[in-house]
């Protein structure tokens, strides 16, 4: 089991599927006139766990997991909030959600982004996004 879940993280740590949905929704953002979103380290290595823990089964597709985002985020935000994507491939992905006017909501009024995906044994891909706005606190 610990081989799988180590598995499971390189594979999230290697693959550029990250790069494509993140593309993909500046694209929309860009068509719509918003500006890019940007990758903070918080909120991706969220976006890692999660992937990992709905991959290995730990945890149920659902943003009701006893692990959820609201519970990791050690980032003080605004706003937070988690996209999940499951699909038979990645290009499916931000199709798929910005077709859903609350996922498409989500992911136009953020300003900072993580992103995670990974494989699960049956071939679909899960993607997780958890995007929000950082609080940055003036010391």
């Amino acid at each position: 089991m610990i081989l799988k879940v180590l598995l499971i993280i390189f594979s999230i740590l290697t693959t550029n599927q990250e790069a494509i949905v993140l593309d993909e929704i500046n694209e929309a953002r860009q068509e719509a006139g918003i500006h890019q979103l940007i990758t903070h380290r918080d909120y991706t290595r969220v976006a890692q766990i999660r992937a990992a823990d709905i991959a290995v089964g730990w945890v149920p597709f659902s943003h009701y997991a006893k692990r959820n985002v609201w519970n990791l985020i050690r980032t003080p935000s605004s706003s937070i909030g988690e996209a999940l994507g499951r699909a038979r491939g990645i290009e499916y992905i931000v199709p798929n959600l910005l077709d859903s006017p609350s996922h498409r909501r989500l992911l136009m009024k953020n300003t900072h982004v993580g992103i995670a995906t990974t494989t699960t044994q049956n071939g679909f891909v899960i993607t997780v996004i958890i995007i929000g706005h950082p609080v940055f606190l003036r010391e």
